[in-house]
């Protein structure tokens, strides 16, 4: 499993305020907590979205998870493609994707942020152009804009 992951995960057993508690110190683009059984086998997830509704519907946060988890997370093996992850999370429109093994049990989170070519670009050259200069006098009168 992912290091920068486990601080995303959560045991079956525990209440819906751990998963509050969790959910508010998790990485930031990992806004998910993934729940598993004591086997370490995803059995669901939970997101902001999920706790909000539940709120909404007046759940005691001393439930079990298991009440407001989703159940059918959606998971994929290592071997998925970006192109395809990113065909799969428009089309279920979702944010996060779960990287499981042969055993149902989580390797890795995909959110959609990792997918975005979002790389700082070198610029070493900035141009300034139009006009006489008059605004950044008197450091034009000397040299040129």
């Amino acid at each position: 499993m992912n290091e920068k992951i486990k601080k995303n995960i959560l045991n079956s057993n525990k209440t819906i305020k751990d998963a509050i508690k969790l959910l508010e110190f998790s990485l930031y683009k990992y806004k998910i907590i993934v729940v598993i059984n004591k086997n370490k086998k995803i059995v669901g997830t939970v997101t902001d979205g999920d706790i909000r509704r539940s709120i909404i519907k007046n759940t005691n946060v001393n439930n079990k998870v298991s009440k407001i988890m989703n159940l059918n997370p959606i998971t994929i093996s290592q071997d998925i493609d970006q192109q395809e992850i990113l065909r799969i999370m428009k089309t279920n429109m979702v944010k996060h994707i779960l990287i499981v093994d042969k055993l149902e049990r989580l390797i890795d989170i995909i959110a959609f942020e990792d997918l975005l070519d979002t790389k700082e670009k070198e610029n070493p050259v900035f141009i300034m152009a139009g006009g006489t200069g008059k605004r950044l006098r008197p450091l034009t009168e000397k040299i040129p804009k």
